[in-house]
């Protein structure tokens, strides 16, 4: 996968962000529906690991377990 591609991926996951706590399966599902022209099918828990890339790099905060989409919540930081 080409970096922007990443890049698509990762800006569709930040979208589906909001200020407010959101179950990491409503916001990688959402972002994928967003994202019908990848040129590949890529599966949902490759969405979910950017997610925690994505809270790695301070774009998103997490809260519970990340590594199952509907026990993790993401919000955007405040910052």
């Amino acid at each position: 996968m080409s970096q922007a591609e990443l890049a698509l991926i990762d800006t569709a996951l930040l979208l589906q962000g909001s200020g407010d706590w959101r179950k990491v399966a409503r916001v990688v599902g959402m972002a994928m529906l967003s994202m019908r022209k990848l040129p590949c099918d890529v599966p949902d828990a490759f969405f979910a690991k950017r997610v925690g890339l994505l809270v790695e790099s301070g774009q998103l905060e997490s809260q519970g377990d990340l590594r199952r989409m509907r026990f993790g919540e993401v919000r955007r930081t405040s910052g």
